[in-house]
C-alpha cells in the first residue's frame, strides 16, 4: 500500500515562515520555540497534578496507562488519554489561536482533532518509547496527520527527549514484526545513524508528520518529562477502519466537514 499520497499544502501560509514550511516538507518536522507562555505551561502542569492526585475522581476512569518501567510497589502513570474531553484547561490550549493557525498552514482551513494525550515519562522509571510511525496505528487516509508535542518540563537527553529521523516521513509505513504488523519497530528496522535528539524547553512545541519515525529513550534521571500532545487531520481525510476502540466522530477544530469524509462532532 502506497502511503505517500499527500494532501495539498496551503499555497499562502498565514503564520508559518517559508523556512518552516520547507523544513516540514523536507524533514517532516519543525520546532516552534515558546508557543506557550510560562504562565500557560504552569496552568497545564497544575491541571496535570490535579488529575494525577485524583481530584476529578471518576471523570478520568479508564484514562490512565501505567508505565511498564514502574513496579507494583510504586506505580507511575505513563499516559493520560482524551484530556481535552475532560479538562477545560487543556481544551482551551487545544484551541490556542497561534497553534490552530500554524496547523491550518499545514493541513488547510478545515481541521479535525484526531487525538490528544498527556504523555508522562516519570522520573527514574520512565520507559523507552520504541521507534514507530504514528500512521501505522491510525486508520486514516491519506497518512498525512500532524501532531504537536508540547514540552511541559525541560525535555533533555537525560530524561528522554524526543528523537526523530529527519526525512523518514517520505517512506512508506514500515511493517512491525509484531503479530498484527502495526506496532512499534525494532532498532534494526530504522536508520539509527540518521537519528537526532530534539531537546526542548517548556512551552516549545514540536510539529511532526504522522509518518515520521520517532521515539524516545528511558528516563533514569530524577526529573519528569511531561508533554501535552494533540494530533490533527484534514477534514478531507477518510477513515479506513471502524470497530471497537476506534472513534467514529472527531471534534471540528476549525472550518467545516466534508461529505464522504471523516465525521465531525461540534462538541467534544
Amino acid at each position: 500500500m502506497n502511503t505517500t499520497v499527500t494532501l495539498s499544502t496551503p499555497k499562502a501560509p498565514k503564520t508559518l515562515s517559508a523556512e518552516q514550511i520547507e523544513q516540514y516538507e523536507k524533514l517532516g518536522y519543525f520546532v516552534v520555540t515558546g508557543l506557550f507562555t510560562a504562565k500557560e505551561v504552569k496552568e497545564m502542569l497544575v491541571e496535570c497534578d490535579a488529575i494525577l492526585a485524583g481530584e476529578y475522581a471518576e471523570l478520568y476512569q479508564g484514562a490512565f496507562q501505567i508505565d511498564p518501567g514502574s513496579n507494583a510497589e510504586k506505580k507511575a502513570e505513563r499516559k493520560i488519554t482524551a484530556v481535552v474531553e475532560r479538562s477545560v484547561i487543556f481544551r482551551k490550549y487545544l484551541l490556542k489561536e497561534t497553534l490552530v493557525r500554524r496547523m491550518q498552514d499545514i493541513l488547510g482551513e478545515d481541521i479535525l482533532l484526531f487525538r490528544d494525550i498527556l504523555m508522562l515519562k516519570p522520573a527514574l522509571v520512565g520507559s523507552k518509547m520504541p521507534w514507530h510511525q504514528d500512521s501505522n496505528y491510525w486508520k486514516i487516509a491519506p497518512a498525512e496527520l500532524c501532531s504537536v508535542w508540547t514540552a511541559l518540563d525541560p525535555a533533555t537527553s537525560e530524561n528522554g527527549c524526543m528523537q526523530v529521523i529527519p526525512g523518514s516521513h517520505k517512506l512508506d509505513l514500515i511493517k512491525s514484526r509484531l503479530a498484527h504488523g502495526t506496532g512499534s519497530l525494532d532498532d534494526d528496522q530504522v536508520s539509527l545513524d540518521k537519528a537526532i535528539e530534539v531537546p526542548m524547553e517548556p512551552g516549545s512545541s514540536l510539529f511532526f508528520h504522522s509518518r515520521l519515525l520517532h521515539g524516545s529513550g528511558a528516563n533514569h534521571s530524577p526529573n519528569s518529562r511531561r508533554a501535552f500532545i494533540t494530533s490533527f487531520m484534514s477534514a478531507h481525510s477518510k477513515q479506513t477502519q471502524f470497530g471497537p476502540n476506534i472513534r467514529s466522530h472527531y471534534f471540528q477544530v476549525s472550518g467545516k466537514p466534508h461529505a464522504g469524509c471523516v465525521k465531525n462532532s461540534s462538541v467534544i
